[in-house]
């Protein structure tokens, strides 16, 4: 793949929704996800989506294009990470394997089942945030297993005020840790 450039989370969260819009509808039973791998300089060097039942899901498609540059960077993913044996085995798995550093996700899963991921990648050492701003943007991909889940994480957004992201775990980088994508922090170094 051609590695680009983002500007900000906020842009690789759109690129990570973009992915998922691209395959909704195409992977039920599952939900349709989008991921991107961002690496240490700030590039994207993974981007991938939910394949159809049975095949790989978003993140295990990004990190497959990221190959080693997965290692100490971002995964900024529109759902969190599933945390489960089902047809494949649990992406927080492939993202821990990957050694990446920081997971960002724009919705906790609903799914009892699944869910889970944030928690035991923070177990594991990476640091875990969850960014509002993309639940805004991402809500309705999920909502097909919890309706009122992603609008009440939606309306949280537009109280606290566009974009707000809090970290779980150990902090991640300054960049990471910004309170809004208008701070020069909220930007990915250069």
């Amino acid at each position: 793949m051609s590695v680009q450039s983002v500007d900000s989370l906020d842009a690789a969260m759109r690129l990570a929704i973009e992915q998922a819009y691209q395959v909704k509808g195409s992977t039920y039973p599952n939900p349709p996800v989008g991921a991107v791998i961002v690496d240490l300089e700030g590039r994207v060097v993974g981007v991938g989506a939910t394949e159809p039942a049975g095949g790989d899901h978003a993140e295990v498609v990004a990190l497959r294009r990221a190959g080693s540059l997965a290692a100490g960077g971002i995964a900024v993913v529109t759902l969190e990470p599933c945390n489960h044996f089902g047809k494949t085995p649990p992406c927080v798995n492939a993202l821990i394997d990957a050694r990446v550093g920081t997971v960002i996700y724009a919705v906790a899963d609903p799914n009892a089942i699944a869910g889970g991921g944030g928690s035991k990648a923070g177990r594991r050492g990476l640091a875990v945030t969850v960014m509002l701003a993309g639940a805004l943007l991402g809500a309705t991909l999920v909502r097909h297993t919890q309706p009122f889940y992603p609008l009440a994480i939606a309306l949280a957004v537009i109280i606290l005020g566009a974009a707000v992201s809090y970290t779980l775990g150990k902090p991640g980088p300054a960049w990471v840790r910004a309170q809004g994508p208008a701070s020069p922090e909220a930007r990915p170094p250069r």
